[in-house]
């Protein structure tokens, strides 16, 4: 892991997985976001993993993996999206706190 990569890491939470991608039990973990490298833009659990060579063979495997049933694909993951409570949980830590400056006090104005 490089100096680098600490530096530019962007931490958000995601739900917690077991063996295979499943989503079991009410578990937050931590995920970064790469900033830079060929999975740029991606949610990795490793920041080493940001700049790691690509497994073409793999690749090209989940490539046709993915195109064979597209609908059936975005159905579970949208109904594993919206319908899980952990998710809703996940969005509510990943939301800004907005600003943390005080707000000014509105003082009343003078009668003439």
């Amino acid at each position: 892991m490089k100096i680098v990569e600490l530096l530019e890491a962007d931490t958000i939470y995601k739900r917690g997985g077991g063996k295979g991608g499943t989503h079991k039990g009410r578990v937050q973990s931590r995920k970064f976001r790469c900033m830079s490298g060929p999975r740029k833009g991606r949610i990795v659990a490793n920041i080493s993993t940001c700049h790691a060579p690509v497994k073409v063979d793999s690749k090209q495997r989940m490539t046709v993996t993915r195109a064979r049933a597209p609908k059936k694909a975005a159905w579970h993951a949208k109904m594993t999206k919206k319908g899980s409570a952990i998710s809703r949980t996940v969005a509510g830590l990943n939301k800004s706190k907005g600003a943390l400056t005080p707000k000014p006090i509105k003082r009343a104005k003078k009668a003439r």
